[in-house]
């Protein structure tokens, strides 16, 4: 059997290293959906025929920062998906049950 102190060093380990890794995985998801997005908007966000070619860079960095804020809004969404089914979840009587089904 376990003892109570043991328990709770192995709870603060556990709860540590999944922190870690949701911070990892947050950075990964951010950096292939930032990637994915500002490829996908480059027909849309390009440098018209006539300008000069040293803005060039202004409409890469401009495709990212779009593609940057749309990663950041799929994870602020997706947290409001978890927090809302954890509120569900842990009432007893839930006011609004359904509300998790317009994120699915």
């Amino acid at each position: 059997m376990v003892s109570q102190g043991r328990q709770e060093d192995i709870s603060k380990v556990s709860d540590s290293v999944s922190l870690y890794a949701l911070i990892c995985l947050v950075v990964i998801f951010l950096l292939i959906v930032t990637f994915g997005w500002s490829t996908m908007l480059t027909p849309v966000v390009s440098l018209p025929n006539q300008w000069p070619d040293f803005l060039s860079p202004f409409f890469t960095l401009l495709r990212y920062v779009a593609g940057f804020a749309i990663a950041l809004a799929g994870i602020i969404l997706g947290k409001a998906v978890a927090a809302e089914r954890i509120r569900i979840s842990s009432e007893d009587q839930p006011k609004f049950k359904t509300t998790w089904c317009i994120f699915r």
